[in-house]
């Protein structure tokens, strides 16, 4: 599954959006296609070590939550389930 260079855009933008909001001091990330969907791949510093996690995502889901609402509140829960203790707000 390919992506457009608007998409790309959006996404990484929504994945921004995400992290900051989880806490994330120090983070880089990138958005690719995967065999079975989106795939939003993490690279951060959980407790003074670098870890890296794979978090599958619905293409629509990720571009509906730059808005907020429901898609931005549900990828939060997930993600901060995935992220365990990253969450400072």
């Amino acid at each position: 599954m390919t992506l457009s260079a608007s998409e790309l855009i959006n996404a990484k933008e929504a994945t921004t959006i995400l992290l900051d909001h989880l806490g994330l001091g120090n983070y880089v990330f990138e958005v690719e296609p995967g065999e079975h969907g989106w795939e939003v791949h993490v690279e951060c510093d959980l407790d003074g070590a670098w870890q890296t996690l794979a978090i599958p995502v619905e293409r629509e889901q990720l571009l509906a939550s730059r808005s907020g609402g429901p898609e931005r509140e549900a990828l939060l829960s997930d993600w901060r389930e995935r992220l365990q203790g990253i969450d400072k707000h």
